[in-house]
């Protein structure tokens, strides 16, 4: 396998790391993943691991920026390591700059934050060099706008919370031959038994390539009411509330103290009291977001089954998983990949997101 070093400034080519001897990485849906490499301390490595440096590994098209390195010495050699992000690390470089305001559908939200923040800044000095947005064009044509505003705030943070709300995924990929980063958003396939567009991807305790599997369900922190309060004081605060139709036991209730949000921005312009009361009413659609059912079903996914990663489903699918030891039915995310490559082979670990559970096999699981 081919490790490539770039120049960060220039994304020049300056070569190939040498025998590295373990390589761990690994890719998220929505964030910045991270990568190791570990290799002799050789001139020609020393050379080319440099703090700010791209490292491109050709094979599986992942690119992470060295921000760590670190060398040992023992009487059986020098090593090197080095540790970074994934390109996606770059949008916690960035903050949502001063008062940010939006209406727009979802994509449109999303790539104007990432042209407005860092690629097409109004400060030069925030453009982010050689960064580049790939649009999306797949968004439905009866996707409504949404209202949007923030003051400061991590980017990165940002940005997964308004993909995860919104149903995306996001990469930055690294164009070597055009000397480019590309932002894009991604949708991965649902490839899961409710849909009849693909052939299905189930991983099942039946086809034997689910072996393992662990199951918990917290409602600790679930809330499903939410009362956001904006501007104003007292009793003369704006106020909305959002799943006010929810009643007795089922009603969880959440206060969301969204006095950051203002109807007039900081050039004097003043939204209408409709668009105001729709930018509350997104401020707790979100914060209920955070709060949803926790669902942890951790699983032991045979790689080598007959439903394989890498060429049945990738990072993004949406599949469906079926225990019929614990009776369970679930859609599941494939929402984080890590990959280890060492002198004894290539091997994957799978991250699974889930969606609600449906319970099967119902009488058996009564015995």
């Amino acid at each position: 396998m081919d490790i490539w070093v770039f120049d960060g400034d220039t994304l020049d080519p300056l070569g190939i790391l040498q025998t590295p001897t373990e390589l761990t990485f690994t890719e998220l849906h929505r964030g910045a993943g991270n990568a190791q490499v570990w290799l002799p301390m050789t001139d020609t490595n020393i050379a080319l691991c440099r703090i700010g440096n791209y490292i491109w590994i050709k094979e599986n098209d992942f690119t992470f920026e060295i921000e760590l390195i670190q060398t040992e010495s023992s009487t059986e050699g020098s090593v090197i390591m080095i540790q970074g992000n994934g390109l996606e690390g770059i949008l916690s470089k960035r903050i949502i700059w001063g008062q940010y305001i939006k209406s727009a559908k979802p994509v449109a939200l999303i790539e104007g934050l990432i042209n407005d923040q860092m690629v097409n800044p109004t400060d030069e000095n925030r453009v982010y060099p050689h960064l580049s947005i790939s649009h999306y064009t797949d968004e439905p044509a009866d996707t409504k706008s949404v209202q949007y505003q923030s003051t400061g705030g991590s980017f990165d943070l940002e940005m997964q919370s308004l993909t995860e709300l919104y149903g995306y995924g996001y990469r930055v990929k690294f164009d070597p031959g055009e000397k480019t980063l590309v932002f894009k958003l991604v949708k991965g396939v649902d490839r899961t038994i409710g849909q009849s567009v693909v052939s299905p991807v189930v991983l099942s305790t039946d086809f034997e390539n689910l072996l393992t599997s662990e199951y918990t369900t917290d409602h600790l922190s679930y809330r499903n009411v939410a009362l956001v309060q904006g501007e104003g004081t007292g009793s003369e605060r704006t106020s909305v509330i959002v799943g006010g139709e929810i009643s007795g036991r089922e009603r969880r209730e959440l206060y969301v103290d969204a006095r950051d949000l203002q109807s007039v921005d900081n050039a004097g312009m003043e939204m209408s009291a409709e668009d105001y009361q729709a930018l509350l009413t997104e401020r707790g659609n979100s914060k209920l977001d955070e709060t949803k059912i926790a669902e942890n079903f951790e699983t032991s996914v045979n790689t080598e089954g007959n439903m394989q990663y890498g060429r049945d489903y990738y990072l993004g699918y949406t599949v469906t998983v079926q225990d019929k030891r614990l009776g369970l039915q679930l859609s599941a995310l494939v929402s984080e990949v890590e990959h280890t490559y060492t002198n004894k082979g290539h091997t994957v670990n799978i991250t699974f997101g889930y969606g609600q559970p449906t319970l099967i096999d119902k009488l058996k699981r009564r015995d």
